[in-house]
């Protein structure tokens, strides 16, 4: 289920990546390399913290992952509010 989540996400935003890159005047190979490396980077990442987490006696705990999860959740809604709150608040 995470991982049909995760290309759902990845999917359109390689798309708005791409188009972004080919507007800004980008080659189509460097394009090509800078989308392998944003492909590459959840699978490396998610394989990097899964060894993180098997290794680490202190990550090797019941709560470790819950504790990443919550970990993670509150940066993405830290830098979701710190970009959108500026904008609704105004000058």
């Amino acid at each position: 289920l995470v991982a049909a989540a995760i290309i759902m996400h990845k999917a359109p935003a390689a798309f708005g990546l791409c188009t972004y890159f080919l507007n800004m005047g980008w080659g189509l190979g460097r394009t090509r390399r800078a989308m392998a490396i944003f492909s590459a980077a959840s699978p490396l990442s998610a394989l990097f913290v899964y060894a993180a987490l098997s290794s680490l006696p202190a990550l090797n705990q019941p709560l470790a992952v819950p504790l990443c999860l919550l970990l993670s959740g509150g940066t993405f809604l830290y830098a979701a509010c710190i970009h959108v709150l500026p904008e609704t608040i105004g000058p």
